[in-house]
């Protein structure tokens, strides 16, 4: 399971991928710079982020979830009905299912805010101490990591 969030500061953004194992344990946190100042494209970068690093980790079977249901919709799409979406985020929709494809099973589902907020916890982390990439799990508590 990858669960992403974005989060927006003043001076950045900010996407972050927590990656769980099928008992539900914390098993990698990855953070990255974005280029997106709205819920919408950023939400969609941090998906995209998600699944590189899902890739790279040689994953193969992944549920990704995230808060934003719009965001859901727009990458549940066909590749032929990626015209039809807002321009701002065509390419990252377009990113995110090329990325997929390296994968066996793909599932996007939408969860409650309240059910992502280790992920976006990780994001505004990362936005205040300047950290990026692979998250070492000892920076922090257990509580934030069961979710």
């Amino acid at each position: 399971m990858c669960n992403t969030d974005v989060a927006i500061g003043e001076r950045q953004s900010v996407g972050a991928a927590v990656f769980r194992n099928k008992e539900g344990v914390v098993t990698s946190m990855h953070t990255t710079h974005l280029c997106h100042n709205d819920p919408l494209s950023g939400e969609i970068a941090a998906l995209c982020w998600g699944a590189e690093v899902a890739t790279i980790q040689g994953l193969k079977n992944v549920i990704f979830q995230y808060d934003l249901s719009s965001a859901v919709s727009a990458v549940r799409q066909k590749g032929h009905h990626i015209p039809a979406l807002q321009h701002n985020i065509q390419a990252q929709v377009a990113k995110f299912l090329n990325l997929t494809n390296k994968l066996n099973l793909w599932e996007a589902s939408w969860i409650p805010k309240k059910f992502n907020c280790v992920a976006h916890s990780v994001a505004k982390w990362a936005i205040r101490s300047n950290q990026f990439g692979n998250i070492d799990l000892s920076n922090f508590n257990s509580s934030l990591l069961d979710g």
